[in-house]
């Protein structure tokens, strides 16, 4: 995580104080999961709560992150003075320090799946970038000490002229820099930001604000609020280490890299892309049952459970129920997962796997589908659990009909051809259609669709020897 700790004062940590947090991080959640509600319904209140969102977001994140270096401090200190303890004694803390550990960064992904909900809109029109930040490795720890509590002061009273500040350390999907300065009036990303807290007297943060944007005049301007923040001058920092600079400016050569530049892409908006009616169904369904099924496409069963009776959050992160226990529940599904298969095709084959709120390319935050949104709560709070069974036997014989060819139907990551005379399309890491029929619930008509486009919708001559697609799903 970054950070020295102390091994020598790691007091002891008990399953009480990491509830206690978790469900206080809980409450904030419930706040923000409201204010996200009143957003889509039209219905925000005078004042715009849209700016205590962020702020509030981050501060729960950011008091789960302190507890959890606590836990990892503790465990720090049994491994480094492991020969005071037998062995069982040890693997006991440690195996319940790792519940804790898992319990908090738990919590913490699904106050982040609240953050990649909100951030969406403000990306819809730049995917461009969004791909950008999802080609980085995911960062799963909020900064905590004087970094975190200056990003967490900046957010809460920085405003930009024309620009919307989005802060990234609340999402799970935002990966480059600190900030994002979006065109309110487009809703487009103009800018990248990069914050650096320096030391400063008592009460008093010095921050300096480093951004990119395509061009000067996108470049964004904040508001002074005297005496809350206030401009300054370099000249009044410390001389910066060259481990400091070598750091920044690895940095913004990101950012930089991020934004978008001239380079063959196709876009291609898809509206209808989910299967929301099929989930409209097993929502209604799990209200009325403790275990719901649902057929998605030709190959996919979709199961929803109410597994806990636990109302906090902390109270479903400890629950003494284990995986095994909750699929044991879905007695309908294998042979449902029988009727999905292709009796008489050998490339059947099979992934399954929990559905997250998490965000991921290729998907529409859950948040945004026209579904109950008792039903969306229940789901992203861990009340709901889902997940899925996908075989893609019938989508491989939809796009042979097109004149595809599929080698290696059923391992982990087949290859998709077509050949047009002397010309042959090459779909690289098709697995991600795989996963975003079976994880995203994306329709497998729709993929077909982006493929017939692909072979169909220009001279084939015309297409460079490598493009990116950018997929921009639409409800």
């Amino acid at each position: 995580m970054g950070t020295e700790r102390d091994l020598s004062a790691a007091p002891s940590v008990g399953v009480a104080e990491i509830r206690q947090a978790i469900d206080a991080a809980e409450s904030d959640f419930r706040r923000c999961w409201t204010i996200l509600c009143d957003w889509k319904g039209n219905r925000l209140a005078r004042g715009n709560p849209l700016f205590d969102f962020q702020p509030r977001l981050a501060n729960a994140l950011f008091g789960l992150e302190k507890k959890y270096n606590d836990v990892a401090g503790r465990r720090d200190y049994l491994i480094s003075t492991k020969s005071r303890r037998s062995p069982t004694v040890l693997s006991n803390d440690l195996r319940r320090l790792r519940r804790y550990a898992d319990a908090l960064m738990e919590a913490m992904s699904i106050g982040r799946s609240l953050g990649d909900a909100f951030a969406w809109p403000f990306y819809s029109n730049s995917p461009e970038i969004l791909r950008k930040h999802l080609d980085n490795p995911i960062i799963g720890h909020f900064p905590t000490g004087k970094g975190g509590r200056g990003e967490i002061e900046f957010i809460r009273h920085a405003k930009a002229e024309k620009h919307f500040l989005l802060h990234h350390g609340i999402t799970s999907s935002l990966r480059v820099g600190d900030l994002s300065f979006v065109d309110p009036t487009t809703w487009v990303v103009a800018a990248l930001g990069e914050l650096k807290t320096h030391d400063a007297s008592p009460g008093r943060l010095n921050m300096t604000l480093h951004i990119i944007a395509g061009n000067s005049d996108a470049l964004p301007k904040l508001f002074a609020v005297p005496g809350v923040i206030e401009s300054g001058s370099m000249s009044s920092l410390r001389t910066a280490t060259p481990k400091f600079m070598h750091r920044l400016e690895a940095q913004m050569k990101k950012m930089r890299s991020a934004l978008p530049r001239d380079e063959t892409r196709l876009k291609s908006e898809l509206f209808g892309v989910y299967y929301t009616s099929e989930m409209s169904q097993l929502a209604e369904n799990v209200g009325q049952h403790k275990v719901a099924y649902a057929r998605f496409g030709s190959g996919g069963v979709l199961v929803a459970l109410r597994p806990f009776r636990g109302k906090t959050l902390s109270s479903r992160l400890f629950s003494s129920q284990t995986g095994e226990s909750i699929a044991a529940k879905c007695r309908a599904l294998p042979g449902m997962v029988v009727d999905v298969a292709d009796s008489s095709s050998l490339e059947n084959s099979l992934f399954a796997g929990g559905i997250r709120t998490s965000f991921s390319w290729g998907a529409l935050p859950f948040f945004w589908w026209p579904l109950d949104l008792e039903f969306l709560q229940r789901f992203y709070f861990g009340e709901v659990v889902l997940f899925s069974c996908y075989n893609p036997v019938h989508l491989f014989s939809n796009l042979r009909s097109l004149g595809f060819d599929i080698k290696g139907a059923a391992t982990k990551d087949p290859v998709v051809t077509r050949r047009t005379g002397d010309v042959v399309i090459e779909s690289e890491h098709f697995s991600f259609f795989v996963r975003a029929v079976g994880q995203h619930l994306m329709r497998e008509d729709k993929v077909v669709e982006i493929f017939a486009r692909l072979g169909g919708g220009a001279a084939i001559s015309d297409i460079p020897a490598k493009i990116m697609i950018d997929i921009v799903p639409k409800i």
